[in-house]
């Protein structure tokens, strides 16, 4: 985007800001903020319409509702997290009057005993909804 000489006069940003905002987007747009995609987008709204200003405003748009994405994904996988900790938190105490175990193996090595046999035995560094359903599995047949 070239900056043009028409630099409109009811722009809340200065002209080095504006100049800095299109360096970031053109060199690392995925990088930008949503305040910094925000204050370009309504930049290039108020100024004159030309095609490089109709990619970016585009563009902008694309990455605005990117971010608005990815933070409902985060916020959706965090709400999904608690309940699982919940849940296993649970499951764990009905286990426990069952008489199964739980032993901790360091600091990534998590079994399942019952009358000293291991019935479960998982790492933490498996897939966390991997060894959701395995302990879910578990206190079905056990609880």
């Amino acid at each position: 985007y070239k900056l043009t000489s028409i630099y409109p006069t009811n722009s809340i940003i200065t002209y080095d800001q504006m100049h800095k905002l299109i360096q970031k987007y053109t060199f690392s747009k995925y990088l930008m903020t949503n305040d910094e995609l925000l204050s370009l987008l309504n930049f290039l709204k108020s100024s004159p319409i030309n095609a490089d200003s109709t990619r970016i405003i585009d563009g902008c748009n694309f990455l605005l509702e990117r971010l608005s994405s990815n933070n409902k994904n985060k916020l959706k996988n965090k709400n999904n997290f608690t309940i699982m900790v919940r849940d296993i938190t649970y499951m764990d105490k009905k286990l426990k009057q069952n008489g199964i175990i739980r032993e901790e193996l360091g600091s990534s090595i998590i079994r399942y005993k019952k009358n000293d046999q291991i019935i479960l035995s998982y790492s933490v560094r498996d897939n966390v909804f991997n060894w959701y359903n395995k302990i879910k599995e578990l206190y079905k047949e056990h609880a």
